[in-house]
């Protein structure tokens, strides 16, 4: 005999395992769970405002969706909403939405991903007039992520992330009046990621650490390692490896313990990939290598396929970080070769890793070749934005051989696929890449144009990066057409925005481009008959900013920055006359670059010397070191510098030939 209040109790129970298996990504477990359910639900009485039938489904089609079903759960969703509000079931239309919207905010598309916002929202105002706050938090955390999705691909992040961090402290206090811990720390983790949106690093990692105090004492290990892994990126971001060190590897511990199912194993890779960011933030290359091999034999051992293209994606990035690029070019190889049987749109994004390599081998051929493949793979997979981003390298690649006709067209179907895409930032980046197609080709006019229009696009929208990059791109075209006064003032607004922006290589590039355009602004102010304290401050100017970045690179350990710094120190320190003091940087650098082993980087330095001794119209020296040079250029196979002392040979010839007349 069928007892109601009994059999009320046991689909009560079953429903909330089917959530728990859920929440562990036992998909079977929970469809299960979620079936038995649905049989109890069917045989009592139907009550509008309590669970029923409808939680049932919303768990099955959380079940498909976790299992790559999420086009059928979707159109399976929106056939129960609309049977909901046939029926006048004004919870069940809100169970509905709140389903629609946790399936479409994942690996749905930006398309897709735009209903979740007010699904969610309709979902949370039920919830709230039927006084059942555990769905309406879980309705506010929903919209908090789906802001935070739309943050990322917003011009201008301020507003979608402060909306992602609102929504998520609504939850947040719902939760704690629930004692659902649980959900408080997947509350506090969603409010870390909008602070980190935000650029308020210390309030992110505070976060982070209460959603991962609360994982250890509920014991929910998989939340904990996720946690610890998040909170190694946030100390990553604020230049900050040897906690991100720390942080990574716990987790990646914790990841190895857990069982290993497939979900379990994609965060193992994914707490990798930090460890190994945190190595090679380091310069702790071997160390890089070292960890990553480790995982590679558990993951070969599993037959994982796409957690080793993912390993071997990593060791080519760690590869090349040590300067062995043949190793780098065999492991992207192998990545591609494995994620060609288990994932399309893995196998397209290793191909655009690939390309460079193929380029820097001078196989451009088969560097396009990989980049063509890739374009078509995500014309397939109806992924226009990431198909624009790929014809925007293809542009890159056709502009380095020459090939400018080809170079514009993949420009502007860049364009136009980013504008199809409804991706405003994808747009500005491909004027920004036309720009460049048509300053290559001499074309002055068309190139200001397509600068100024992503300029004007990511001023409009927000976006201060994009900005940026826009004057930096302004500055080099004004400081290549000879308007040095116009591209200083490009690159001095250029910098105070990645000073605002505080990301140390921008920061650091940014400083040496201006440095290099004041040079050249004081040049054309002498032309001008400006005055002489004028022009000295603006040198004076030039020699802090190359100095700023010379101590910035020291900080960061990095030999190669030092160099390149120190070069642009040196080109200051010529424009001043200031040659003795110029030389003893070059003494500097040339013993580091020695003792590194890098030889692109002396013969480049010896080039300088070479400069400093023709300046000092010591020709003798300078035909040795320019011949020195000549030399390097050739054993580091560095064509464009064998140009540049070429250049400075013939000009010593003619001060020669000029001297004997």
């Amino acid at each position: 005999m069928f007892v109601p209040s009994v059999g009320l109790a046991t689909a009560s129970r079953l429903l909330r395992e089917a959530e728990e298996a859920l929440q562990d990504e036992q998909n079977d477990s929970a469809l299960a769970y979620a079936d038995k359910a649905a049989a109890c639900y069917g045989r009592l009485p139907k009550d509008p405002e309590s669970p029923g039938l409808v939680d049932c489904q919303r768990a099955r089609f959380q079940a498909m969706a976790q299992m790559g079903e999420r086009k059928r759960a979707l159109k399976l969703s929106k056939e129960e909403l609309d049977a909901c509000l046939t029926a006048n079931d004004t919870r069940g239309e809100a169970i509905m939405r709140l389903c629609i919207a946790e399936t479409v905010l994942e690996k749905m598309g930006s398309k897709h991903r735009k209903e979740a916002i007010p699904n969610a929202t309709k979902a949370a105002h039920i919830f709230r007039d039927l006084e059942d706050d555990r769905l309406e938090a879980m309705s506010l955390l929903v919209m908090a992520n789906a802001h935070l999705k739309r943050s990322t691909a917003a011009m201008d992040a301020t507003k979608d992330s402060q909306l992602a961090i609102d929504f998520a402290k609504d939850a947040l206090d719902l939760n704690r009046s629930l004692q659902d811990r649980r959900q408080e720390g997947l509350a506090l983790h969603t409010i870390s990621v909008g602070y980190l949106h935000l650029q308020e690093f210390r309030q992110a990692i505070q976060l982070c650490k209460q959603a991962i105090k609360i994982y250890q004492e509920i014991g929910a290990r998989k939340l904990e390692a996720f946690e610890r892994r998040v909170l190694a990126r946030w100390h990553l971001r604020k230049d900050e490896p040897d906690q991100a060190l720390e942080a990574a590897e716990k987790s990646l511990h914790m990841f190895r313990e857990l069982e290993q199912s497939r979900s379990v194993t994609g965060w193992q890779v994914a707490a990798l990939g930090v460890v190994v960011e945190a190595y090679l933030a380091g310069k702790d290359f071997d160390a890089a290598i070292e960890a990553i091999n480790s995982e590679m034999k558990l993951f070969e051992a599993r037959g994982c396929k796409s957690s080793q293209a993912s390993a071997q994606d990593m060791l080519r990035e760690a590869l090349l970080a040590k300067g062995d690029f043949e190793a780098a070019k065999e492991a992207a190889e192998r990545s591609v070769v494995l994620a060609k049987d288990v994932d399309k749109r893995m196998e397209a994004e290793l191909l655009l890793q690939r390309a460079p390599l193929l380029g820097l081998a001078a196989d451009a051929n088969k560097a396009e070749e990989s980049i063509r493949e890739a374009v078509e793979i995500f014309k397939d997979l109806g992924a226009e934005k990431d198909r624009a981003n790929a014809l925007t390298m293809l542009a890159e690649l056709h502009l380095a051989k020459n090939e400018d006709v080809d170079a514009l067209k993949c420009a502007q179907d860049a364009e136009q696929g980013h504008r199809k895409a409804g991706n405003t930032r994808g747009q500005a980046m491909a004027y920004l890449s036309a720009g460049e197609v048509h300053q290559c080709c001499g074309r002055i006019q068309e190139a200001e144009t397509a600068f100024n229009e992503s300029l004007a696009m990511c001023r409009e929208g927000g976006d201060r990066k994009g900005e940026a990059d826009s004057l930096t791109a302004l500055s080099k075209l004004y400081g290549e057409s000879g308007q040095g006064i116009k591209a200083a003032e490009a690159a001095d607004s250029a910098l105070l925005l990645h000073r605002e922006l505080g990301r140390k290589q921008w920061l650091l590039e940014a400083l040496l481009s201006t440095a290099r355009s004041k040079v050249a602004a004081c040049k054309e102010h002498e032309e001008n008959g400006a005055e002489s304290a004028e022009i000295e401050k603006e040198v004076l100017s030039a020699l802090d900013m190359a100095r700023e970045a010379v101590g910035m690179s020291r900080r960061m350990n990095d030999a190669q920055s030092l160099i390149f710094c120190q070069h642009t120190e040196v080109e200051v320190l010529v424009a001043m006359n200031q040659f003795d003091e110029a030389m003893d940087v070059l003494k500097e650098a040339v013993a580091l670059s020695q003792e590194q082993q890098l030889l692109r980087e002396e013969g480049r330095l010896t080039s300088d010397v070479a400069q400093v001794y023709i300046c000092q119209k010591n020709w003798k020296m300078a035909t040795h070191c320019a011949n020195k040079a000549m030399e390097m250029a050739e054993a580091a196979g560095n064509p464009a510098l064998g140009t540049v002392v070429v250049q400075k040979r013939r000009k010593m010839q003619q001060r020669c030939i000029s001297l004997q007349v």
